[in-house]
Order: C-alpha cells, then sequence, then structure tokens
C-alpha cells in the first residue's frame, strides 16, 4: 500500500514510517503543510493518506482532506491529539475517513491500517 504522511512533527512522521514498513506497506511521501499535502495528494496515486488535524504555518488538516475530496477518494486517517467534539463531528463529515486520537497505539494504528489494506486485496 502507497501512503502519504502529513504530519508537523517529524519525530512521529518516523514512528508512523517505520510501523507502515513493519507491516509491509510504503510511505511513498511525507509533508508537514496543509499546501503540500494538497499538492502531492493531486500529483499521486496514494492508497492511504495519513493526516494530522494542526499543521505547520497555520494549517488544518480538515480543511486539506475537503480539498482531497475534489479530485479523490483516497482513504484518510486523520490522528490528532484535539478531542474537540466539534472537530470530530468536522472531520466525520469527510466521507471514507476515520479519526484517532493520539496518543495512538502502534497496535491501534496497524489494525486500522491493514483495515485498509485489506479492502485494496478484496
Amino acid at each position: 500500500m502507497k501512503v502519504l504522511v502529513v504530519e508537523d512533527e517529524i519525530i512521529l512522521q518516523e514512528l508512523y514510517k517505520v510501523i507502515l514498513a513493519k507491516s509491509g506497506h510504503e510511505v511513498c511521501d511525507a509533508c508537514e503543510t496543509e499546501q503540500d499535502a494538497i499538492r502531492l495528494a493531486s500529483s499521486h496515486n496514494y492508497d492511504l493518506i495519513i493526516l494530522d488535524i494542526y499543521l505547520l504555518n497555520d494549517g488544518n488538516g480538515i480543511n486539506a482532506a475537503e480539498l482531497i475530496r475534489e479530485f479523490s477518494s483516497v482513504p484518510i486517517l486523520f490522528i490528532s491529539a484535539n478531542q474537540d467534539v466539534s472537530l470530530k463531528e468536522r472531520a466525520s463529515k469527510v466521507k471514507n475517513s476515520e479519526y484517532l486520537t493520539k496518543p495512538v497505539s502502534p497496535l491501534i494504528l496497524r489494525a486500522v491500517i491493514k483495515k485498509y489494506s485489506d479492502r485494496l486485496i478484496n
């Protein structure tokens, strides 16, 4: 599975890359901004996007996801430390997406990624 990781905390980017690699998936690209997420998603064919909510340069992962939905139905996995109910509700309106709260256990993350991977196979 080809994955784009959008996370402004580099240590979490690296953690996600390790978890994905150990699960047999490829992180094709990683970035830290809303603009880069949209640009990369529009120019590549990813199987999954892992997307933080708060990004560098006052970026917002939900805004990025809404714009990505204008040209792609790629599954989006939001991962955020924010537990604000209205934010989660807004994220839930993005079709073909899921929301996990940080800190996310590697076991849970692998299980969710496997679910998306299994969808590709079937």
